[in-house]
């Protein structure tokens, strides 16, 4: 599953539906982006782009189709939906760098690349 945040309503049935329809030994994979804007080195200063994701959320939180991604949460519901192998993996996209480095250039491009294939790169196998 990709990017579900935004459109899931309750994660819990979701995943509970799910794990009911594996065959034993399978998968599931998902994969979230998560939009939140952040600095690495300090706090991001408020201006136009941390309010356009502050707005975002909030329009999300109403009808229950929250942007927001919690990885903690997410584990948690996974464990309550019969899921016993849940990894989670994070890769940070660094934007707007001054002097990117090998690493920074490289993730870009494999971004760039499994944006362009359906984020295939992305997927992190939960086994069941």
């Amino acid at each position: 599953m990709q990017i579900g945040c935004g459109s899931v309503t309750d994660w819990p049935r979701l995943y509970t539906g799910i794990f009911a329809h594996l065959p034993r030994h399978a998968w599931f994979e998902q994969m979230e982006v998560n939009f939140e804007p952040r600095c690495h080195d300090r706090p991001l200063e408020k201006g136009p782009l941390s309010l356009w994701y502050q707005s975002l959320e909030s329009a999300t939180q109403l009808p229950k189709r929250e942007i927001a991604h919690s990885p903690v949460q997410t584990l948690q519901w996974l464990r309550e939906a019969g899921f016993s192998d849940n990894r989670y993996g994070e890769v940070v996209l660094a934007v707007n760098l001054r002097k990117p480095s090998d690493y920074d250039r490289v993730a870009a491009r494999w971004y760039n690349g499994c944006s362009l294939n359906d984020g295939d790169g992305y997927k992190v196998p939960l086994r069941q």
